[in-house]
């Protein structure tokens, strides 16, 4: 989370959805237009590495969001994807997540 912010205070990113799994993590960030996503999804991985000793995957997998609905079934999706793992019951009581409050519709 904090690598998060941190790409969030240097005008990166604006975060949505952050959810960390055992293998794997899942975010909604909205990137600016002048902002490249391979290089600012670089930049995070460096900050983790930095931190945590991590194997990262070569790329990354990027998919825009075109709509509001969209958005609301791709977070729902992250959301539950501890439960359709079988690691709780609820998507709620999940503590490895976070989500920040959307000030602009993502398209």
């Amino acid at each position: 989370l904090e690598a998060i912010v941190r790409l969030e205070k240097q005008g990166c990113w604006t975060p949505l959805v952050a959810m960390a799994m055992p293998d794997h993590l899942h975010g909604i960030v909205l990137i600016p237009h002048e902002q490249r996503i391979q290089q600012t999804i670089g930049s995070f991985k460096r900050d983790i590495g930095h931190a945590l000793p991590t194997s990262w995957q070569r790329d990354a997998f990027d998919h825009r969001i075109r709509s509001y609905p969209h958005y609301l079934e791709i977070r729902d999706y992250i959301r539950a994807n501890p439960v359709r793992a079988g690691l709780i019951g609820r998507a709620e009581d999940w503590p490895y997540s976070a989500e920040w409050p959307m000030r602009r519709e993502p398209c």
